[in-house]
């Protein structure tokens, strides 16, 4: 699956709920392939670097003993940390009511995932 595909599914399903996903700016990684798909899903987008967000939340579920429930592609500590990650799609403004108001009520129940 490409950052294409991601984004893509990303619009798709938002729209199931109503939402139109459109943003402005992004913040990511240097990683060349997903700065050229956001520019390519989003034209108008405007994309600035984050330097290493991913290495970061990578190490810190390392370091955390998440990573190997990161990889199970289902369960709930997963699916939290990659909408953590997804952060990263949200306007710079917005991510502390986000993670205070989506976050902080679906936390998974795993004693190593807190706030």
């Amino acid at each position: 699956m490409s950052y294409d595909d991601v984004f893509r599914y990303t619009i798709a399903e938002a729209s199931k709920l109503g939402v139109n996903v459109c943003p402005i700016i992004v913040y990511a990684d240097f990683v060349s392939a997903m700065h050229s798909a956001l520019t390519t899903v989003w034209p108008s987008c405007e994309v600035k670097a984050r330097i290493h967000f991913g290495q970061c939340c990578w190490k810190t579920m390392q370091s955390l003993v998440l990573s190997q429930q990161y990889r199970e592609e289902y369960s709930e500590v997963s699916l939290f940390l990659k909408k953590v990650l997804g952060l990263l799609l949200v306007p710079p403004a917005e991510v502390s009511g986000c993670f205070a108001f989506d976050f902080t009520s679906n936390l998974p129940n795993y004693r190593r995932v807190t706030i």
